[in-house]
């Protein structure tokens, strides 16, 4: 929308140009285009997603973390806003090829001064647009129960941006917290437990990118190589988070949560000092028939180990940590002070000090986790910032230092830790649906791409739109039955599926051919260049290569697909909580013998046919 035929600065009028152009886009760095418009209003006061109001549903009833979120969110959006225009005054940005993003390579854009300086140059509105949209389009979701029932599950469709969205952050946090607990808890000889916190010295005014470069560096000299080994001698699987933290300090603070699972046993072998490998093993560094002075010739050491204790991996870690990050910033290493302090209220600053003086590193850095209460693990599951503590200016350098990076790795035992937490869920549930004590709400059997799924809107109109408490979702679940045929794209493995659906009656199977896109070069064979154009006006390109797959199809009657969500939704809601009869009532259809129930219409006999 364009302005004012005049702005005010001062005492000063501008006068905008035909293009409605304010005089703030004449100073925007060079590589911005100064014809883009903001396509993202102030949410203000209002946090719903997409500004549209709050949606209900028995997925979200009584969880208050959804709205929690959704207000940070808000405010987040309201930042990249504000750092949009940030990154156009302040830092210019230039061309650099082409960058692979989800699927397909895209023009890529890299700053080209600034903190940011080499990384990529993500735009803080393109952000702002995800995130406003985050979670405001509901999609039915078709799965399948271990009897082959159908289920239509309404998910809400997420932006994906967990590293900078509150909502899905708190999502994905909460996911890999319940992965890993899983595993932990399927153990049957697992070791001790501790949740440790790896920091270093921060350094004023240095770059984010160049803190967690040295982070890394840290890690790498204290679990690679013959340090390595004594490292894996000590620990049995980890699994870490990175996270990052800037208040009013001129300073990022880099730090990393991690649960560690010590060895089982109290006898661990040290490694060799001299090729790594344990002691009671052959040295690898032998010549064969010659004796090397300093090195065993393949015959046992007369050493039998070191009895480990926790305290004594916790003082070993703690010193190979600090040696580790001393060499990898001189002067700027751990400071075991600031990880072993009990707090001036309960430990002088002198008593700490000559306690890691003697090689104590008990303190605050190190807790040990009960295997009782694995509250503190969720402390590693976390993603990287309180983004909503950030100002605009600081948004702008975390949006392209943290485009693309890792911020949770497990490894040794705990290497697989979100696959072997997944299978020991979904053993779990299996056990609980065969007691009865679970609903079986299946597994999915289409994506949730544009196009695969129907959106809720699709089947019943505005439906859970009534609700607008603050907390808990419980208001309305109002919603007008559309009426109209759905129809789901499976993935490929799904024909039996459809083929089992359609024998029963409760729908119409069939076949489609989807096009793909998947990345490729400009010089590629069989690249095309395929053109988007953004609402706001500004068009982006990209090289793919088109192939074609065929799917399976399901297609349904709108008043069957609806009486298959309110069962559905029934599985979910707690017990004490009775289904709407109205729409229960909209939904009745002939053939079904109570309202709500999803029952596929009887087939007619040959006989009745000719009658």
């Amino acid at each position: 929308m364009k302005g004012l035929a005049v702005d005010w600065q001062g005492s000063q009028s501008f006068k905008r140009d035909s293009e409605g152009f304010g005089p703030g886009r004449r100073f925007w760095r060079d590589g911005w285009e100064r014809d883009q418009r903001l396509a993202v209003s102030d949410p203000k006061g209002n946090a719903t997603p997409g500004q549209d109001g709050w949606r209900s549903s028995p997925v979200l009833d009584g969880q208050e973390w959804w709205v929690e979120s959704h207000a940070k969110r808000a405010d987040v959006v309201r930042s990249l806003r504000m750092a949009g225009y940030v990154a156009r005054r302040r830092y210019e940005r230039r061309p650099a090829g082409w960058v692979q993003r989800g699927p397909h390579y895209v023009p890529s854009w890299q700053y080209s001064e600034g903190p940011a300086t080499g990384k990529e140059a993500i735009d803080p509105w393109d952000r702002a647009e995800q995130l406003d949209r985050c979670s405001s389009q509901w999609t039915v979701q078709a799965r399948v129960t271990s009897s082959g029932a159908p289920l239509a599950l309404p998910i809400p469709q997420g932006c994906n941006q967990a590293h900078i969205c509150p909502v899905c952050a708190a999502k994905g946090s909460r996911d890999l917290a319940r992965q890993v607990r899983a595993h932990i808890q399927s153990q049957d000889d697992g070791g001790k437990l501790a949740l440790v916190t790896l920091t270093h010295t921060a350094i004023t005014d240095e770059s984010l990118s160049d803190a967690l470069d040295r982070w890394r560096r840290a890690w790498d000299l204290m679990t690679k190589g013959r340090e390595g080994q004594r490292f894996k001698a000590r620990i049995r699987g980890y699994y870490y988070g990175l996270e990052v933290t800037r208040n009013e300090t001129p300073w990022w603070h880099v730090h990393a949560h991690m649960v560690v699972e010590l060895r089982p046993r109290e006898l661990v072998l040290d490694p060799c000092e001299t090729c790594g490998s344990e002691k009671g093993q052959p040295c690898s560094n032998l010549k064969t028939g010659k004796a090397i002075k300093g090195i065993h010739k393949g015959r046992t050491r007369s050493e039998s180990g070191m009895r480990l204790t926790e305290g004594s991996i916790r003082d070993w870690l703690a010193k190979a940590w600090e040696k580790a990050t001393e060499k990898a910033k001189t002067g700027k290493g751990w400071d075991p002070y600031a990880g072993c302090h009990l707090g001036d209220k309960i430990e002088p600053a002198r008593t700490c000090r000559a306690r890691i003086k003697r090689g104590d590193y008990s303190g605050p850095w190190w807790q040990s986790i009960d295997r009782a209460d694995l509250s503190h693990v969720y402390q590693a599951c976390k993603y990287p910032t309180p983004i909503t503590q950030l100002s605009p200016v600081h948004i702008v350098e975390f949006l392209a230092v943290s485009h693309g990076r890792r911020w949770h790795q497990g490894g040794l035992a705990w290497r697989s830790i979100k696959r072997l937490g997944d299978e020991s869920i979904a053993a779990e549930l299996e056990e609980a649906i065969e007691k009865g004590n679970r609903a079986d709400l299946g597994r999915p059997i289409c994506s949730m791409a544009p196009g695969h799924s129907p959106a809720l809107d699709d089947i019943v109109r505005g439906r859970g739109t009534g609700a607008t408490q603050a907390k808990g979702l419980r208001e309305g679940q109002e919603g007008e039955p559309t009426g109209l045929d759905v129809r789901w794209i499976l993935s490929r493995s799904e024909f039996f599926v459809a083929a089992l659906w359609e024998s029963k009656g409760y729908g119409e199977a069939g076949t489609t051919e989807i096009t793909t896109s998947r990345p490729a070069l400009p010089t590629d064979e069989d690249a095309v260049i395929e053109t988007l154009e953004h609402k706001s006006g500004r068009k982006i390109a990209r090289a793919v290569v088109r192939v074609r797959t065929l799917h399976p199809t399901f297609t349904m009657s709108g008043d069957l697909a609806l009486a298959l969500l309110l069962d559905t939704e029934d599985l979910i809601r707690p017990p004490e909580q009775d289904p709407n009869p109205d729409l229960a009532a909209r939904a009745a259809a002939p053939g079904r013998p109570s309202a709500g129930k999803f029952q596929p219409p009887k087939a007619q006999s040959p006989a009745a046919e000719t009658d």
